[in-house]
């Protein structure tokens, strides 16, 4: 029977019949306005990609395991490793904490050591507690230990030795991290010249040792923690990479030593399709950049990329969210082709995560490997017109932001003047900005926040707002904070005071009007805490106000349509205004919108407003202020 190909019934349609289609559906709209996705990355989105965008891009033609590395580094894909971060605050007890993780799915170990367990666990015996019985060839093992970085080596040397481990066979990392350190403290461990006689000599060591250790840090993360944009991430972070290249390789390191040593961490956070790009971007970048530090092998280094929820985004309240949030973000980690990935509990902004929290952050990982089967396909975004451009799109974006930070003199040098601390500063005000406009959302934040909730009594303020680093030093410390911290802090003041201020609803008037301002309303106060009290529409505002006075409300909003904000505001002010004499005892009286007859009602002492163009973070807090909160 011979087979009819049905596609030939369909000619092609080109881009430009397309765009006449679509334009005609737009009605005489602007284009860019409604369709053109203009990202805070610096570029612009098509909203729909063909065929056609491929020409010029020749890496999506890669295949996995080739130069440039795009779509992963093995052709042969074996999924990710699933990390969780033990703190060792008790080498026995975090033994058996990691035994537990690896019959629960874990397959890579992170050893966290905090200053004083580096001074009471960095010896033998508690090194041999802490790794005992653990299947150190078949698993990752990660020590965030920074400059003791020699020392623990030297240690997990000798346990290897001691129970007849080939310790050539270990596989894992570790976190020395010199300009990472120095960018959000200030300073260095030691001293400049202490510090990277360090570091040499635990590369050294690995390289003696350890062929599957890699022992030099480059953190992205602390820049998107920072409120950085994901190209600043990029590019911040290669630059900080060729610095370590460029110091040691003066040193007397070798450029392959080097580079056989040095693995990435990216944050993985909001953006979806960005953040699936971003991974792809990076390994091209470094394919491309390695390769000119080593020309004898010329085929450009693998990068070794870790992958870490956000902080920066994640909430104290409405926490749950951060649950979702872990998971959209763990998906563009995957994705983006991570070879190892930590998803932090969902708590760990505001509190010392629990068993709950670990778990559901495993979860969450152990969900996309084995139910959706996210761990079977390489690069399952190849193919895509849409991220292959977003790809090229920020890899463009990025290589130039870097080659503007080497022209300066590199890394250390724009550390050292405050250029990458300007240029993170000024994207993550413009964040905190739309913000506080509502320009972008946090759910259960700025939008759609849970009136009732409350969190003072079960969140630690030293963690959730951790004191700015010291500035007495050379370098200006990296700030490390979350975006909804102000609003958080606004909120929080509202539980302390003691009393929630009541928000009294009079809807009155046109239905679609009362309805849309009183949702509106509602959701605005909620962010500062506040207590809601929604309503039926009254008949008229007398009534509405005399129930809003029984109702002991500290502010009354009328929530009305434009035409009748003209006649009900002035007889809602002059009826509260008769039954409240004295103004201090009186309940402050809003008006839900922005009227045409704005300026007349502020010319009769009506000056209180609310609407999509008020700055909501300045707003509730100028409320606060006049209830006495603050």
């Amino acid at each position: 029977m011979p087979q009819e190909k049905l596609f030939q019934e369909f000619p092609p349609i080109s881009t430009a019949e397309w765009e006449e289609i679509i334009r005609s559906e737009l009605k005489g709209a602007d284009y860019e306005k409604k369709l053109i996705w203009k990202t805070r990355e610096g570029f612009n989105v098509k909203p729909y990609y063909r065929s056609e965008d491929l020409d010029g891009l020749t890496f999506y033609r890669s295949l996995p395991g080739e130069f440039p590395f795009v779509r992963g580094n093995s052709p042969e894909y074996k999924g990710w490793k699933i990390r969780q971060n033990i703190w060792v605050d008790n080498p026995s007890e975090a033994n058996a904490r990691a035994t537990a993780l690896l019959s629960g799915g874990v397959d890579s170990l992170c050893f966290c050591f905090s200053k004083d367990a580096i001074t009471r666990f960095l010896n033998r015996e508690s090194f041999s507690l802490l790794l005992r019985n653990l299947p150190l060839t078949t698993i990752e093992l990660h020590f965030a230990v920074q400059d003791r970085t020699r020392d623990a080596l030297t240690l997990l040397k000798e346990f290897a030795l001691d129970n007849h481990i080939d310790h050539r066979e270990i596989h894992g990392t570790f976190d020395f991290n010199v300009l990472g350190n120095l960018t959000l403290t200030g300073k260095f461990f030691e001293s400049e010249a202490g510090d990277w006689s360090r570091l040499i000599m635990a590369v050294q060591k690995a390289e003696k040792h350890f062929p599957g250790v890699k022992t030099i840090e480059i953190d992205g993360s602390i820049f998107r923690n920072a409120g950085s944009l994901i190209v600043q991430e990029l590019a911040f972070s290669l630059s900080m990479a060729c610095e370590y290249l460029s110091v040691l390789t003066s040193k007397g390191v070798s450029a392959g030593e080097v580079l056989r040593n040095l693995h990435f961490t990216f944050s993985t956070g909001p953006v979806y399709f960005l953040e699936i790009a971003k991974l792809r971007a990076a390994r091209m970048l470094w394919a491309l950049i390695s390769r000119e530090w080593d020309k004898p092998s010329g085929s450009g280094e693998r990068m070794y990329l870790h992958s870490r929820s956000l902080l920066w985004n994640k909430t104290i309240y409405d926490p749950y969210v951060n649950m979702l949030r872990n998971t959209t973000e763990a998906m563009a980690a995957v994705i983006g082709g991570c070879d190892s990935l930590t998803i932090l509990p969902f708590d760990a902004c505001y509190r010392t995560p629990d068993d709950f929290s670990e778990r559901m952050a495993r979860n969450v990982q152990l969900i996309l490997k084995e139910e959706a089967s996210f761990g079977k396909v390489a690069d399952p975004a190849a193919g895509s017109w849409f991220i292959e451009n977003l790809t090229s799109l920020l890899a463009e974006s990025a290589l130039e932001l870097f080659k503007a930070t080497e022209a300066r003199g590199g890394y250390l040098a724009c550390l050292k003047s405050g250029f990458i601390q300007d240029q993170i500063a000024e994207a993550a005000g413009q964040y905190t900005s739309a913000l506080s406009a509502r320009k972008e959302v946090l759910v259960g934040t700025n939008q759609y926040p849970d009136a009732g909730e409350q969190v003072l009594n079960t969140i630690s303020e030293e963690i959730a707002f951790p004191r700015p680093r010291s500035n007495h030093s050379a370098v200006r410390p990296l700030p490390s904070y979350r975006a909804a911290e102000e609003f958080e802090k606004m909120r929080l003041a509202t539980e302390k005071s003691g009393s929630l201020p009541v928000v009294f609803l009079l809807s009155t008037g046109d239905l679609a009007m009362r309805l849309a301002r009183a949702n509106f309303s509602a959701n605005f106060f909620a962010a500062a805490g506040f207590r809601i009290v929604n309503n039926a529409a009254f008949d008229n505002v007398r009534d509405g106000i005399d129930a809003a006075l029984k109702a002991s409300a500290s502010i009354i909003v009328l929530c009305s349509s434009d035409e009748e904000y003209a006649r009900l505001a002035p007889g809602a002010q002059e009826y509260l205004a008769s039954l409240t004499p004295d103004p201090a005892n009186r309940p402050l009286l809003v008006v839900a919108g922005a009227p045409p007859c704005m300026d007349d009602l502020r010319a009769k002492g009506i000056t209180r407003f609310i609407h999509v163009r008020s700055n909501l973070l300045e707003t509730l807090i100028q409320f606060q202020s006049e209830l006495g909160i603050i």
